[in-house]
């Protein structure tokens, strides 16, 4: 097997493969939402969850992207498989892991989609498929900073 490129751009590398459109975009997405969950990179740990890391994956969704990552290149580096947590890895390897716990995140293909070519802001990819759940009004509102205007209202939810 040839081993080419950062993890972060093998992921990308096959879901573009897998969708037929190109994924590059989702470096932009991957900035906003590491702004929205860790200032950055700044706040590595949510002292009110399990949650760690520059994309604030609990222990459980840290689990999860690790299996994912195997599902999408079919192998896993050792330096992620044995990671106690999501904070012992770097950037790259944390954004790999999130490229691949979004795109195998049921339902997700569609609205990946739509955020590349633009139809999108990606706050429904947001919410949907990484924060996964209603947000609250503190996210609503960091929503709105990081997405823009309006951008945390989203159908999905009014419709409840």
């Amino acid at each position: 097997m040839e081993i080419y490129g950062s993890l972060s751009e093998q992921i990308l590398d096959k879901v573009e493969g897998r969708l037929g459109v190109e994924t590059e975009k989702l470096n932009e997405l991957a900035k906003v939402i590491s702004g929205m969950e860790s200032d950055y990179g700044a706040n590595l740990h949510n002292p009110d969850s399990t949650a760690k890391g520059i994309y604030q994956f609990t222990d459980d969704s840290f689990q999860t992207a690790k299996n994912r990552l195997k599902n999408v290149l079919g192998y896993s580096p050792i330096r992620i498989t044995d990671a106690p947590t999501i904070n012992d890895l770097s950037a790259d390897d944390q954004k790999a892991l999130f490229f691949a716990h979004l795109s195998e995140d049921k339902g997700s293909d569609e609205r990946i989609v739509e955020y590349l070519e633009g139809a999108s802001s990606g706050a429904e990819l947001y919410v949907q498929d990484h924060y996964k759940g209603q947000p609250t009004e503190a996210t609503s509102k960091r929503m709105d900073k990081f997405f823009g205007p309006g951008s945390s209202r989203i159908k999905y939810y009014l419709e409840d």
